[in-house]
């Protein structure tokens, strides 16, 4: 008999906390140990106080884990966007693909400079709001080559007349391309890329 008191004693209070921790799991930490002391008066000592709280710091943990997933279901398409976009962006952005869109027999070297440089101005600013879902280091990245890429048009223009041909600046560009001095973009494509396929891979 003695025994089973014991063992009453000691499995009463824990199932006291479980049902009051069912009851009030969605108030926070502070709100809920005050209504269980004030509900349960009785059950104040420490081994019920102990079991109590790390009853919360696991349910705690199981919600940061769900809200977590959630999240990451939420925002990895987003982000996969974002790194698709970067990557037709500095696409575009290559000296010769830029040059096949761009160029125009008609006009002189100062308006395709402008021309040019506008193009990229426009691909970029249309996807700045996209650099919150990438990294850092490839957002540095992908300004630098932007700016390499205006500054290369810029510098390489300087050099000739304003009224040449555009085709003499065609040339100039092509030319730095071809010799390596353009921004390696493609590098940095293939930064993009293996991000993707590591937040594919881990979220």
């Amino acid at each position: 008999m003695n025994t089973f008191i014991v063992l009453l004693q000691s499995t009463i209070p824990s199932l006291l906390v479980l049902a009051v921790a069912v009851y009030f799991f969605h108030a926070s930490n502070e709100q809920f140990l005050k209504r269980w002391k004030d509900t349960v008066p009785l059950l104040k000592d420490d081994r019920t106080e102990r079991l109590l709280k790390s009853f919360i710091e696991r349910e705690e943990k199981l919600q940061l884990l769900s809200i977590k997933k959630e999240n990451q279901r939420i925002t990895l398409p987003l982000r996969l966007q974002a790194y698709e976009r970067f990557v037709l962006l500095l696409e575009r952005i290559t000296l010769s693909r830029l040059l096949l869109r761009v160029a125009e027999p008609a006009l002189t070297a100062q308006q395709l400079q402008h021309s040019l440089i506008l193009n990229i101005r426009n691909e970029f600013e249309h996807n700045l709001s996209q650099q919150i879902y990438i990294s850092e280091t490839s957002w540095e990245w992908i300004k630098k080559t932007v700016e390499e890429s205006i500054q290369l048009i810029n510098t390489s223009a300087s050099t000739i007349p304003a009224d040449s041909s555009a085709s003499v600046l065609i040339s100039l560009l092509m030319e730095m391309e071809n010799s390596g001095q353009a921004p390696q973009t493609h590098k940095v494509i293939s930064h993009l890329h293996a991000e993707a396929q590591f937040l594919l891979a881990w979220g």
